[in-house]
Formats: structure tokens, sequence, C-alpha cells
């Protein structure tokens, strides 16, 4: 494009030239033009290439900006009805989406990594015959070496630039392949159709930032020396109050850490750690990122401006009218509102900062008019208002170091520089483009100044003269920029449309130039952009984003996110003192200003490693001399350690390992051995073991043992025995025999502590009256009653032993022996029980030894309850038996004595004990199943459980009954006597038999058989009973519980039948009766019968008829009209046929 331009300044030409001239171009700018020299009227002819991304359809709308000393001139251009459409190339990623910048991964020298991306043309060009118009792509080329660009085409046409292209979509490969160290970054231009460009910005690798923390680790800090289970101290400083910070250590340089512990404080108490030694550990402590909700100020229209004070104990905040000062300590209940007696109507805020400690200033606009207010903090009037109206003020920026403040104009390219005390104007600094924003390093001497061209000026801030720069070739606009606190890293931010919907946030170094991150994170306008104290990190905040990004520098990710406002941000200032964001909105909500609080994540280790190592100690093997084992006189020795290491060592315990024949004596613990130092530990050595014994005495520190190997010799106890062998001479076996005597000394010249005597067989022999526990001097003897009482005959010997010294393995033995005497015989009884039916019982007496035996007497204890009825002396034969007759003639039932037998020789068994017989009985009838062609046997079965076993001949009797016309008894066998069967009769419809039996009964077994014969019947089944009324059992000193059995007929025909002879009474059921009882009757015919009832007189004391049936009849009899007493039922008809017995008891 080409036009005629001519610039005026106060009616006097000014020649445009490239460096007061600029191209603004959808809010990209460049100088890429060129001009002619005036003519004689000042008009100059320039030349240049449009940025096609500029032109929309057929209209392009550019600005020219010149300036000229102070003034900035504001041109805009437009030209419509482009007579082709202007196409333009925009690129894509492999995702179809469209890139802005083009970022590769970290890539080493030597290594390369590519990058597909595509070139595609806007607009299809059509020929005046519609069709496709080629575009002609004249070349492409980057601007770093350290990349490679090749167009590859399309499928149509891969021919390389020059050439003619016909469809949209291109393949471009680039190709990162560094060979110089650090951040590079490059412009691909595509030069196309007339001379029109496209531009990529091309980034690969990043400038490494060296990590700084406010944190700062001061011990450990590298050269350290340490022992395990060491108290020592972790200090460090720059931590944010009130908030964790937290220790790790670190075995190998730092490449794998494990959590110390966490404090809120700037030291911690560390005990070093037993897990392992190191040559490189190292330590580092960190503090995470952290944060709070919100504090909501009430706050309900919009605020446009807001700033801490410089101790950031204060903050204010600029709303249409007034401005509100808060206590940051109070918070709410603090609000001052300082006025500014200005009309609401029209007013708006612009920009509101402390200037020095006590002031702030604001600046606000009502129509035209620009006023700059001062307010002294407390006086809610201005203390000086002045008109800047000339001016077209922006911001407020403050140089704290100097007393001064900054105000920047909206467009333009000088600032002007006021003294924060006099408000007297120093001087307005001039630069050769308008200005965007700047950004002030409170840590350094310089700032950043960034321009509409793209440049950014790094300034010192005593004169403001540049002092370097940065220009950010075919950048968007710079809307906000920073530098951090060191002035080592500047940060800008381009406006959102400028770069059509993506704001384009970058981290550059200022010693480099080169890029350090760029972050693409928001689609508005930014609001701020900052540093961490350190320069760690960065701060982004964007209008409409509604957070506030932290993003780490050091490592390149993002850190950190607090939520905002759900309107749009308008102001933002930022605490290093607090930790804190106050945030402004303008907007619908409630809520206007808030104060975020929250923590950047910092780490810092120790400059260098330090050593955890062990103490080192060393000692030779220590051998003792001989010692009694067991010696109660304790002997210390001396063991010398020392710890021949570079640390001190921890004696926390000292100990032997087995602990069985040395100890420690006395060892004040805990205690430190330092380097080069030694100490003694007293030893006891008192062996419990003869020959060689050995041990470790172990050194406890931090779970680690230190051992000496210790030996010794253990000496025997030297117990000498008065008798080899104690002999107690002939025993009646039975019979008790004491013998005391000196039974053994200490024969050895130390104390010896005597415990008991032991005998293996202790049922025989045992030691009595002797001291027990006790101490024996040199030399000192043990008297002893021995008591013996043989139970056998012959030799008996015995091991008894000296138990001493708490121990048993240790014993001196020795023997003891005593000859048992005796004759053997075999009595009946050892335990001979009575039981009252039998008075009188015989104890038999067998000589089964090969001597004659005299019984010279026998002696009952007590006599009141027993005697003897054959006379003393006995004389028994060998094999011979005799019998002793025991009469009972006592009247108590509990009763107990014994039978003590003498004789010559004496017996191996003459105690007898008499005790009155007591038993349990359970018996049982066995449930019997009958054969009617054959005999049958009814069982009776029984378990005693006695107190003594009865052994000898006893009465058993006991009454059975059954249905009678279905058994009838024969007689009666038991194997263990005599048995007989009674059949009594028959009682109430039932047979009664009688069973006894004379016999020497066991404890269990079948009693007794009753051997019958079965008989036919109506019914086949019969419960057999003892009737306990009749029954005696087994006498009155046993306790009988008994079971009924079922007597069953087999082999029985289906059509079985039984005719009866006669009309009878067959049963009457229940009897005796007391209220009502059915008469069973049987007929032979249908016929009408008298029911008669007769007194034992035969009296008549009732009468009624009755019909009764062929068969078996039921007939029920009411007794409630008489009297106790027995009665018949007779059945009559003419005569009597048939009568029953009844008894009715009331």
């Amino acid at each position: 494009m080409k036009a005629e331009i001519r610039a005026v300044h106060n009616s006097q030409l000014v020649t445009i030239n490239q460096n007061n001239l600029l191209f603004l171009e959808g809010f990209f700018s460049h100088r890429d033009f060129t001009v002619t020299s005036p003519d004689a009227d000042g008009w100059q002819n320039i030349d240049w290439i449009p940025d096609h991304n500029a032109i929309e359809e057929t209209a392009y709308v550019a600005n020219l900006v010149l300036t000229h000393e102070k003034e900035s001139g504001f041109l805009p251009i437009q030209i419509s009805n482009i007579e082709d459409k202007i196409g333009t190339f925009v690129f894509k990623n492999a995702s179809g989406e469209r890139i802005f910048d083009l970022q590769f991964v970290e890539t080493a020298i030597g290594d390369t990594s590519l990058r597909s991306i595509s070139c595609e043309y806007f607009y299809n060009l059509l020929t005046p015959d519609k069709l496709i118009k080629s575009i002609r792509v004249d070349s492409i080329n980057i601007s770093n070496d350290n990349f490679i660009v090749e167009w590859r085409g399309n499928q149509f046409n891969n021919n390389p630039p020059p050439t003619n292209v016909l469809f949209t979509s291109n393949q471009v490969l680039v190709r990162f392949a560094p060979y110089e160290e650090g951040a590079q970054s490059a412009i691909i231009k595509v030069f196309y159709n007339r001379g029109a460009v496209v531009y990529l910005r091309v980034q690969g690798n990043k400038k490494k930032v060296v990590a700084k923390t406010n944190l700062k680790l001061n011990f450990p800090n590298g050269g350290e020396t340490f022992t395990p289970c060491q108290d020592t101290l972790i200090t460090w400083e720059g931590n944010v109050k009130n908030i964790y910070t937290k220790a790790e250590l670190s075995y190998n340089d730092g490449k794998t850490w494990e959590k110390v512990d966490s404090a809120v404080a700037d030291s911690m108490e560390w005990k070093v750690p037993t897990k392992k030694t190191s040559l490189t550990a190292k330590m580092r402590v960190s503090q995470d990122f952290t944060k709070q909700p919100p504090h909501n100020f009430p706050i309900g229209s919009s605020v446009y401006s807001v700033d801490y004070n410089f101790k950031s104990t204060k903050a204010i905040s600029f709303s249409v009218g007034s401005i509100s000062e808060w206590d940051l300590v109070k918070l709410d209940n603090s609000r001052i509102e300082y006025n500014l007696n200005s009309r609401n109507s029209g007013q708006l805020p612009i920009s509101a900062k402390y200037i020095s400690e006590d002031r702030f200033a604001a600046i606000y606009s009502v129509g035209n008019f620009d006023t700059l207010a001062i307010f002294q903090v407390g006086n809610t009037t201005a203390i000086e208002k002045i008109d800047i109206s000339d001016f077209n003020p922006k911001q407020i920026y403050t140089l704290r170091d100097k007393n001064e403040f900054l105000i920047l104009p909206s467009f333009g390219n000088f600032f002007r520089v006021y003294n924060s005390n006099t408000l007297a104007v120093k001087q307005e600094v001039v630069y050769q483009q308008p200005i965007t924003d700047m950004g002030i390093a409170n840590d350094s001497t310089i700032m950043a100044v960034s321009c509409l061209d793209g440049k950014v000026l790094i300034v010192s801030k005593s004169d403001f003269q540049t002092k370097d720069s940065i220009e950010f070739y075919r950048t968007p606009v710079i809307a906000k920029l920073n530098i951090s606190p060191d002035g080592k890293l500047v940060g800008l931010s381009s406006l959102a449309r400028a770069n059509e919907g993506r704001t384009n946030s970058m981290i550059w170094d200022l010693e480099t130039k080169n890029i350090v991150t760029s972050v693409n994170i928001s689609g508005s306008d930014p609001v701020e952009i900052g540093f961490s104290p350190t320069g760690n990190m960065a701060i982004f905040a964007y209008q409409y984003q509604n957070q506030i990004n932290i993003y780490d520098l050091v490592k390149g990710v993002q850190n950190g996110i607090i939520e905002t406002f759900s309107d749009a941000m308008q102001s933002l200032a930022y605490s290093s003192e607090n930790n804190s964001f106050l945030v402004s909105s303008v907007g619908s909500g409630n809520f206007k200003l808030k104060q975020y609080f929250f923590t950047f994540p910092e780490t810092d280790e120790s400059d260098g490693s330090f050593r955890i190592i062990n103490p080192i100690i060393e000692k030779e093997p220590f051998v003792f001399g001989d010692e009694y084992i067991f010696n109660d006189e304790k002997k210390s020795f001396s063991l010398e350690f020392c710890n021949k290491g570079e640390v001190p060592l921890f004696i926390e315990d000292a100990h032997f390992q087995n602990q069985v024949h040395f100890s420690v004596d006395n060892f004040a613990l805990p205690d430190t051995l330092l380097p080069g130092e030694c100490i003694d530990i007293s030893i006891i050595f008192n062996p419990k073991d003869t020959s060689i014994v050995t041990d470790s005495l172990i050194l406890s520190s931090c779970n680690l043992e230190y051992a000496v190997f210790v030996s010794g010799n253990g000496l025997n106890r030297n117990i000498v025995f008065n008798k080899s062998i104690i002999d107690l001479g002939e025993v009646c076996i039975q019979d008790t025999t004491y013998v005391t005597d000196k039974i053994f000394t200490n024969g050895d010249p130390v104390p010896l502590r005597f415990n008991k005597f032991q005998v293996d067989s202790a049922d025989i022999f045992a030691f009595e009256n002797y001291k027990r526990d006790t101490i024996l001097a040199p030399g000192e003897s043990i008297m002893a009653t021995v008591r013996v009482v043989p139970n056998k005959v012959g030799i008996i010997t015995s091991d008894y032993y000296v138990m001493h010294s708490d121990q048993e393995k240790y014993k001196a033995a020795a023997k003891l022996q005593v000859k048992g005497i005796g004759t053997f015989v075999e009595i009946s009884h050892t335990t001979l029980p009575f039981i009252p039916e039998q008075k009188v019982r015989i104890l038999t007496i067998k000589n089964v030894g090969t001597d004659p035996v005299e019984i010279t007497n026998a002696i009952l204890n007590p006599t009141t309850d027993f005697k003897i009825n054959t006379p003393t002396p006995i004389f028994i034969q060998p094999g011979e038996t005799k019998e002793i007759e025991i009469e009972w003639i006592g009247t108590d039932n509990n009763i107990s004595a014994t039978l003590e037998l003498e004789a010559v020789p004496c017996l191996t068994q003459r105690v007898i004990e008499i005790i009155d017989y007591h038993a349990e009985s359970s018996m049982k009838i066995e449930d019997t199943n009958a054969d009617p062609l054959d005999t049958t046997s009814i069982a009776i079965t029984f378990y005693n459980n006695e107190n003594a076993s009865y052994k000898g001949i006893r009465k058993f009797e006991a009454f059975v009954t059954i249905n009678p016309k279905i058994f009838i008894p024969e007689y009666a066998v038991s194997e263990y006597g005599d048995a007989t069967i009674e059949n009594v009769g028959i009682e109430n419809g039932k047979r009664l038999m009688k069973l006894t039996v004379n016999g020497d009964f066991p404890d269990r077994g079948t009693l007794a058989k009753i051997i019958g014969y079965p008989g036919l019947s109506e019914e086949t089944t019969s419960t057999m009973l003892f009737d306990t009324d009749k029954s005696i059992f087994w006498g009155e000193s046993t306790n009988e519980s008994m079971r009924s059995g079922l007597f069953t007929l087999l082999l029985t025909c289906n059509d079985q039948s039984i005719i009866h002879s006669a009309t009878e009474i067959q049963s009457v059921s229940p009897n005796p009766v007391n209220s009502t009882a059915n008469i069973q009757i049987y007929s032979n015919e249908n016929e009408e019968f008298d029911l008669v009832v007769l007194d034992p007189r035969g009296e008549e004391m009732y009468k009624e008829k009755i019909k009764l049936q062929i068969g078996e009849n039921i007939v029920q009899f009411d007794s409630s009209g008489f009297l106790s007493g027995s009665y018949y039922i007779v059945l009559k008809r003419d005569r009597i046929i048939s009568s029953k017995k009844i008894l009715i008891v009331k």
C-alpha cells in the first residue's frame, strides 16, 4: 500500500521517519515501511505491506502513531472497496486448532525434536471465470539457526517455495536441533501473495531460573558430622509465620527424601535417625502452597483501584465518590471514608496508591477534568488537589526508596515524576514511543517501561535513563508489565483481542534476553502480572478468568490457583509481607473487595552434604580367671572402653548378651563418650556353669550394639557327704521310721547357698527338720531327719540331691536305703461297706506267701458301731484262707471305722476301711419282642453308682406288671446269684410278678431275666412297669430310678381275632376313681343289660339299664354320688354275668 502523509506541530512541519512513526494494525505494531523525504509542501510518500490479518473482507483498518517531543498523534486509516479479497494464512496444530506460537519440549544439544503443523489459506480466491486462483508462496524462513523449517505442501504440490498453491492446507515441518545452551526463540515468516507475510513465534527450551527463596535453611547446611540418635536443632529463617514448615532428610545427596517432621516455628528439635549412615546426607525445608478462604469487605459498589500501604497494615479501595481505608487487623469495623468533595455524577475513579507511609494519592476524572488528590492518612479531606487535565492520566506508580511517585498518561510518550512530600513535579521523562505500562523492582535500581512499538526499556530509577531494551517483534500490544524484585526477570502480558482470543503472557530473562516461559491461560485482558519476592513465582491475573494463577518458574508448572470473582476483576494489589492479595471488581456482585491469604511454595536445602556416621569402639577380648560357680561373694573386675571415632557415643545401656555368668555392676546410665575418651565399666563374674564360659558385653547406642567378648572358667562346688549311703535298716512296710544325722558339709572356701533336699522316691523317703534356703559358710554342715515309709518287701534305694544356688543343673547326689519286710496276703476287701439289711459281713484272708501268718489281733477304731465275732489269734498256713466276721451293732447310718490287723510277721496290707454303703441305681426293663409260638425272656438291666463296691451276697426284690393276657412267667435266672419269679396274680387288670435275686452284684449288667410264655390277645403290645409301692429293690441304702419297657408280640396274622367265651366286664379305668371312670365291656350279643353297683355287704347302691352291642363297649360311670370306699361293678341279665372291684376315693 502507498499513501501521502504530512505532520504539523504548532504550525511547524514535522519530518516523518522510522523512529517517530508506528503502524498499529489489529493491535500489532510495526515499522515495516519506507518513507521519502518531504517535498516543498511537506508531503511525504510512505509505502508498506499491510498485515493481511488486519483486512476484513475488502476493508483495511490501521492506525498511524506519530510522536514528536512530548506529543503523540493518533491517526486512523481505513481503506474500503479493495478490488480482490486478500487472503491470509493461519497456522494450525495437528488437531486442527489455530495456534499463535509453537512450543517445543526440552531438547538437549545434539538431539532433535520435530513438530508438524499446517499453514492454511483463509480464503479461496477465484478468477473472473470462477475458477480457484492459486496463491503464490514466495518463501519461508526462520530467524534462528537452532531451528529448521521445511515446507512440505500437500499431496498435490509438495514443491518448496516459490510455488503456487491451489489447495488451502499445507504441511510445514519444524525441527528444533539446538547447538547452543539456554532458551531459544525465533520467528517463522511465510511470504506470499504480492509481499504479504504471516508470522509464527517458535520457542525451544527455556531459560533456567535459579531457585531463590525467602525460606533459608541455616542448620545443618553442609559440612557437619552427626552420629545416630544425636539430639540437635534444625533451624531456618524467612518462613511465613503461622504456616507449617516441613523438614526432610536425604541420605543420597538429594536423590530421594523422607519426612522428618513439620513445625509452626523457625526451628525443630531433631534426633538423628538410626535408619542408616551416610556420607552424602542433606536436609531441606519447605512450605507448600496454601490458601485460606477470602475475607469479604462490606462494599457493594464497584471498586476501581486498590493498594496496600508500605507495611501492609492498611489498604485503600477507590469507588465512585470516596476512598475507603481499612485496618487489616480490625478489618470491617475499621473503615475510614475519605471524601473527594466532587459531584459523583460522571465521576470516574482512575487510580489510587500510597505514595508514602502516611499519604496516598488518587486520580479521578469528571467530564474533561482530571484531578490528582493527595490525602494524609487519618484526615478525611484531601490536603491537596492538583488539576492534571492536560495529562490524560492512567496510573500511579510509587518509587518507595526515592520518596517519589509517577503518573503515566493513557496515551503518551512521557510520564511525570512527583515528590511525595512537596508534591512538586520533579521532571517529565520523555521516550520515543507511547508508553503502555511500567514495572518497578523494589529491591533493584532499575525499572521496566513498555512502549507501543513492542519495546521494553530497562530504565534506571535514579535518572530514568535507558540502560537496555528488548524488542518484541510482531508481539501484540503489551498491556501489563512488571519486573522481578531483583531486576533480573521481566513479565509482560498482551491484550487478549490483539491475539485473537488468547492472552499471550511471557517471562523473559533480562541478562540473556531469552524467554523463560510463555503462558497462554486466558482469553481476557490482563489485570496484573507480578512476581514473588524471590522471583521464583510469577503471578497472572486476568479480567474475566475469575482466578489468580501462580506459576512456578523454576519447575515450569502452574503451582496454585486462587479463585476470585464471578464478575469482572478490576484491580489487584499484592503484599509480600502478608502473603496476600487485595482484589476488587466491577459488576453486579455483592462484595466488590476481597482479601486472599496464601503462601508461595518454597524449598531450600542445605548448601552441601553432611555426614551421619557411627562411633568406632575397639576392644580386645577380656579373659577372667577361675571362679566357683554360684558364688554369693561379689567380685568385680574393670573393663575399659574407648571411643576411637569422630563422633560421640551415646551409651543408653550396658549389658551382657546372655546375662548368665557376667553382669554389669553399678554403671550410671545414660552416659556420653566423646571422641578419644575412655570409660571403665565394673563387671561381676559369677559363673553358673563349669569349665569355660563366655559372653559379650554390649554397649547399646541408638539401636546399635558394640560388643566385647569375655570369657572365664567356672569351678564346680565341693559338697562333702557325711555318708555316701544313708541306710535306714529293716522297716515293716507301711510303718514309718525316722533317722536324724549330719547329711553334708560345704567343702569350698566360699559360702554356699543351700536350698533344699530333693529325693527321687519322694513317696518313700523324705527329709525333715532342716534349714532351707540358707547360706553355709566354708566348712559348715546341714543336719536333717530322714523319714521312711517302705511300700514293698525287699531292698529299696533312692537317690537324693543337695539343691543349691537357686538352680537345678548342678546338684550333689547320694543314696538312701531301707529294707522293707512283711508277709503277702490277699484280703477280700480294702473297703468294707455295710447296708442296714445285712448287719454281718465276712472278711476273708488268704495267705499267698510261703510262710505261715499269725493274726495276733484285730483292732476296731472306733469300737462303738462294730464288733468282731471271730476270736484271735488266727493262724493261716501258706495257701490257706480264713474268715473274720464283723457285725454292725450301731444304729447310726452314717458310719466310718477302720479295722487294723496285727500279724507276725507284719502284713503288706493290714488296714481295712469300714463305711456305710450308698448308691444311685438306674434300672430298666428292656423292650421285648416275643414270638407267640415259643418262650421268651424279659431282661432287667442296671447301673449302680456306688461309693464303694459291696463285694458280697445281698438281696434284690422287685415287682413287675404286664398285661396278663400277653405274658405269663415261668422262672427267672441271674448270672450273679439265685433268682426266682413269683406270679402273684392279677391286680387292676395287670399281672403282678415278684422277682427276687440273692447275689453278688457288680456295678452294672443284666440283673435277671424273666422266662415265660407269650399269649395271644386282642392287643399285641403291653407296657412293663416296676411297681414302686411293693418293690424293695436294693434296700434303703440305694436310690433308684426306673425306666419301663414295651412287650411286643410278633408274627400275628392280620385277620387274627379273639373270640370271647362270654360277655364280661374287661376293665375299669381309672381305678381308683374320684370322679368318672370308663367301664370296658365285651358283649357276644346285641342286648340290654343291668349295670349294678354293690357295697362290700352286697347291698345294691346303684342300677341302670345299658344297651350293649356285639364287641367292645365303653360305658361311663359317675362316682359323684358315692362315698369313699370299695365297691363292685356287676353286669346282670337275669343273673350275674361279670363283676369287677372298684375303689372310689374322694
